[in-house]
């Protein structure tokens, strides 16, 4: 599934608004047993699967518990 190309205003409000909650933006690669585990452990279920947003929540949520709740 791809991304249609957003156009340079939106990626620029995107960066400021990154920039504003000091936020950065890793790009990471996952292999199918990434996403598996994802969905073993309940941040991803099986039909978002092949959503790349739903992946990045995922993704992100997943960090974020291992980091501050263990």
């Amino acid at each position: 599934m791809t991304r249609p190309p957003s156009t340079a205003a939106e990626r620029m409000r995107e960066y400021r608004r990154r920039r504003r909650l000091k936020v950065i933006s890793v790009r990471v690669r996952l292999s199918v047993s990434h996403i598996d585990a994802l969905i073993r452990q309940g941040f991803l279920s099986q039909q978002n699967s092949d959503d790349r947003n739903e992946i990045e929540a995922a993704t992100s949520d997943c960090m974020a518990d291992a980091l501050f709740n263990r």
